[in-house]
């Protein structure tokens, strides 16, 4: 069974992002259990997505270094 972080993880390498241990640059996607992080490109920073089981529990852009979060977003698109 495929679960939602996977699926998405899935649905990104099909658009092109490359799945890496750790975001570092546009382009780029990391997944560790139910957290997704994501670099869109011409983003100002990369985003980090939670998950509750199926639900989306938060979204948050993050400090590439600290890996601290620097704000919370209601989308990502």
């Amino acid at each position: 069974m495929v679960d939602d972080t996977e699926a998405m993880a899935l649905a990104l390498v099909e658009a092109g992002y490359a799945v890496v241990p750790l975001v570092e640059m546009p382009g780029q996607a990391a997944r560790r259990g139910g957290i997704l992080d994501i670099y869109p490109p011409g983003a100002p920073r990369p985003v980090r997505i939670e998950f509750f089981g199926p639900e989306v529990e938060s979204i948050r852009a993050f400090d590439i270094e600290s890996q601290r979060t620097v704000g919370t977003l209601d989308e990502v698109l």
